[in-house]
């Protein structure tokens, strides 16, 4: 009962999270709502059919064991879409090669006076953030299926404290991704006060390298 208790009372953080992101972003970027709980409602019924399909044609046993290959593709499946650190670095490495070269030709071009300011800078850091966002609404979608199937099929070793845990951690995925979105979208602001900032005369000289390395371009 103290463990159902306390589930209980970590729970409200999370859900309380979401209706507040919810909220906010519901008044001008409504769209990312329905994005977020798109990627959550697809992972989770491909996760359901999936582990539906498994069970019955005995891929998977009660012990939540893969058999066969069958058993090896849903099990390659079922660790890519929990693996948030290597969604994070492949959506990493593709934004560095997009922005990496443009920085070193800015750098290089600027020597000649030459340099302009990088494009994609934006898109770059949108496709970043989305790539997050869908991974974390993924793996909640995942993870409120899978175990719940396990649990309700009574799975050897799949105790209802160990489901209520999923759970918590289901919304916990789901509320990170729309605080994301929601930081995400009111960068705007903070942007226009590192924009104050840099206008401060102790990054002149940061100014003065930047109208130098771009001489060239201005005068044409």
């Amino acid at each position: 009962m103290n463990t159902l208790l306390s589930t209980i009372a970590l729970s409200l953080a999370p859900l309380a999270l979401i209706w507040i992101t919810n909220n906010q972003l519901s008044r001008t970027h409504h769209s990312d709502i329905r994005g977020v709980w798109y990627f959550f409602s697809l992972s989770a019924v491909i996760s359901f059919l999936l582990t539906l399909w498994a069970r019955k044609s005995e891929v998977v046993d009660t012990h939540g064991e893969f058999h066969g290959q069958a058993g090896n593709v849903l099990s390659f499946l079922l660790q890519s879409s929990l693996d948030v650190k290597g969604s994070l670095l492949l959506c990493g490495a593709i934004v560095v090669v997009i922005l990496l070269p443009q920085v070193l030709s800015y750098l290089f071009s600027g020597l000649a006076g030459c340099a302009s300011a990088p494009i994609f800078v934006q898109g770059s850091l949108s496709f970043f953030v989305w790539g997050l966002v869908k991974t974390l609404s993924v793996a909640s979608g995942v993870i409120l299926i899978v175990p719940s199937y396990a649990w309700l099929d009574s799975w050897s070793d799949w105790s209802f404290h160990q489901y209520l845990g999923t759970l918590l951690l289901s919304e916990m995925l789901i509320a990170l991704a729309f605080s994301v979105l929601f930081l995400y979208r009111n960068m705007e602001g903070a942007s226009s006060v590192l924009n104050r900032i840099y206008q401060h005369r102790a990054f002149q000289p940061l100014e003065t390298i930047r109208q130098w390395m771009s001489r060239r371009v201005r005068q044409q």
